[in-house]
């Protein structure tokens, strides 16, 4: 699709002669005027209509284009990929696009059009006639009442997408094909827009994170690299030295059942299956564009429910543990023992990140979310993980200072068994796993317990030992 063909004469060259620009850096005015079959003096006007269009349209301060003496034209960028924002902002005011544009995100106009632009109503009527007939060549119709595009599906797509790429430059086109794969891995329900600043993210994204250094972009300064946010996220989360890719994809899991509702039944399908295959800059920009995609893209306020996180991660955090769906039977205790305990480790990690990245995080004690998930995952794993383990469970109303205490103080009594494991439990959730159970009188059982569970109050243990804990309690 060549855009230009719905452009005026002079638009045309101007574009032509910014295009020149990008390619060739700088260029005599007599080889533009044979490129462009005009007279060196429509040359020079084109170069003083650029500057009076950063006066009209306010778009000063991004390249500054004259001619020497010598009948050289030259730009001088005013700030990063100034020619680049030039184009796009002279783009953006010629009218064939602007219409284009509100008529591709469904938002025609006219009172509004004519004071942007400028022109009479009969003017802008007569533009959006002829692009109307230049879209019937793609079996393309913009229906007459609400100004939508309808008719051949794969064209209107074609149509948007070479539409961005061409208004907005080469950015987009590094970024198409992960663009292409967001949004249809995720099963994203866009409009075009969303779909446009989507590709900006992604641009933004990629270049921060492979230069190094800031860039300047339309709507870009929650990217700024100064800015809290992204300190934290580049720091906190993708940090190599700081977490590992395993427990970024982790973390990518956490976020899908964060913000489950944001995305279709597919990604939840299939997410399992596809997240090993995605690349580890492709991984880690998903991760950032679905806190962007929440933030931005959906009206409904999150409402944090833990229970739901907890059994997305029961159902998927094998898949997590070394990238397999089973633990083979016949694995070495050892090899079970590190791994348990890897992923405890991991698991309080993951907390702490999630609680600096979500405030919603931060009223949820960390050791009892840390325990609640780590239940979970303990649970999924029955009979293989349990194997030669011995796990005690804290269910009291102590203050949880005190219970941790206690804690520490039982599994230094029964230091002679290996393998112990302390767990914090709540009323909320089954306890059948735990050998031993312990509560105090305080405590009103309610919860559903094997029968091969045997509960303690701390006062039913030994003397000495109960003696020794009271001592170590704060």
């Amino acid at each position: 699709m060549d855009f230009k063909e719905l452009l005026s004469f002079e638009h045309k060259n101007m574009l032509e002669l910014l295009d020149l620009l990008q390619q060739e850096q700088t260029f005599s005015v007599l080889m533009a005027a044979e490129k462009l079959k005009v007279s060196d003096k429509t040359i020079h006007c084109y170069i003083q209509r650029f500057e009076k269009k950063q006066e009209t349209f306010k778009i000063e301060g991004l390249c500054k284009i004259y001619t020497t003496t010598k009948g050289i034209v030259k730009y001088h960028e005013l700030c990063v990929c100034g020619l680049a924002r030039f184009r796009q902002k002279f783009c953006y005011f010629i009218p064939e696009f602007y219409i284009l544009r509100c008529l591709i995100e469904e938002r025609i106009n006219y009172a509004q059009l004519t004071q942007v632009l400028g022109l009479q109503e009969s003017t802008l009527r007569k533009k959006l006639s002829n692009i109307r007939r230049w879209l019937v060549n793609f079996d393309i119709i913009v229906r007459q009442k609400h100004y939508d595009l309808t008719g051949n599906e794969w064209q209107i797509r074609q149509l948007i997408l070479c539409f961005y790429l061409f208004f907005q430059e080469s950015c987009l086109e590094e970024n198409r094909e992960m663009t292409r794969k967001i949004i249809t891995f995720f099963e994203l329900d866009l409009n075009v827009a969303q779909q446009n600043h989507l590709s900006w993210l992604i641009y933004i994204w990629e270049r921060r994170y492979r230069d190094g250094h800031g860039i300047s972009v339309p709507n870009a300064n929650l990217f700024q690299q100064t800015s809290a946010f992204f300190y934290l996220f580049r720091v906190e989360v993708l940090s190599t030295s700081f977490i590992s890719l395993k427990e970024q994809k982790a973390l990518f899991v956490i976020l899908e059942a964060h913000f489950g509702g944001c995305f279709g039944k597919r990604a939840r399908k299939y997410f399992i299956h596809e997240q090993m295959k995605i690349e580890s800059l492709c991984l880690k920009t998903a991760i950032f564009i679905m806190k962007e995609i929440r933030r931005n893209f959906t009206q409904h306020h999150f409402n944090y429910q833990e229970i739901h996180l907890c059994r997305f991660l029961s159902t998927h955090m094998n898949s997590l543990l070394d990238g397999q769906t089973w633990l083979p039977a016949h694995k070495q205790e050892q090899i079970l023992a590190v791994r348990y305990q890897q992923t405890w480790h991991r698991l309080q990690k993951l907390i702490r990140l999630l609680k600096r990245l979500y405030p919603v995080f931060t009223s949820v004690k960390e050791r009892e979310l840390t325990s609640c998930y780590f239940y979970h995952i303990l649970d999924l794993f029955d009979p293989i993980l349990y194997e030669k383990k011995y796990i005690i469970c804290l269910l009291t109303d102590f203050p949880p200072e005190k219970e941790q205490a206690l804690g520490q103080s039982i599994k230094n009594y029964f230091s002679e068994k290996k393998n112990i494991t302390i767990i914090h439990g709540k009323p909320t959730y089954q306890l059948h796993q735990a050998h031993l159970l312990i509560v105090n009188h305080f405590f009103q059982m309610n919860v559903a317990l094997s029968s091969e569970t045997v509960v303690y109050l701390p006062e039913e243990l030994s003397p000495a030992f109960f003696e020794k804990v009271e001592a170590n309690l704060p």
